[in-house]
């Protein structure tokens, strides 16, 4: 339930491109609740990553190549630390390594603060970044996956 895996609905109405048919997108997936970016698998041999909620027309996306043929599936590890995406005719299995300010391992130097007691200020480098939304006016998500 915390995940959209649907490539129609509110969240992800901006994954479409002016002129598709309603078949160019063959997934979607968004990472975990709060993650802030989702993906999609097209007919084109591409893998998109989208800021999630994705609402905006022409929204900007970064954009994947790697499968010879149509992309079948994309879906995110459940720690959302890789990204695996199926092809189609090519048969391939492609795995990417996902590197956001986001995504923290446990054994980054940097811990997640929950709470602050009264009268104690922490330095600002020991916040995590809040995630960010970007509108379509931005350029990028700030987000990159690596193979």
């Amino acid at each position: 339930w915390a995940t959209w895996t649907n490539r129609i609905g509110f969240p992800v109405m901006g994954v479409w491109e002016d002129g598709s048919d309603g078949t160019d997108v063959n997934a979607g997936a968004n990472g975990l609740d709060g993650a802030g970016y989702c993906v999609t698998a097209d007919d084109f041999g591409k893998v998109k990553l989208f800021n999630y909620p994705c609402v905006f027309n022409d929204a900007p996306y970064r954009e994947y190549k790697g499968h010879a043929s149509h992309t079948m599936c994309a879906r995110f590890s459940s720690d959302d630390a890789r990204l695996f995406s199926a092809g189609g005719r090519d048969r391939a299995v492609l795995q990417f390594k996902a590197r956001s300010r986001l995504h923290r391992s446990p054994y980054d130097r940097v811990g997640v603060v929950n709470a602050v007691p009264r009268g104690l200020s922490l330095p600002a480098h020991l916040y995590a970044p809040p995630p960010r939304f970007q509108s379509r006016h931005t350029a990028t998500p700030a987000f990159q996956l690596r193979f």
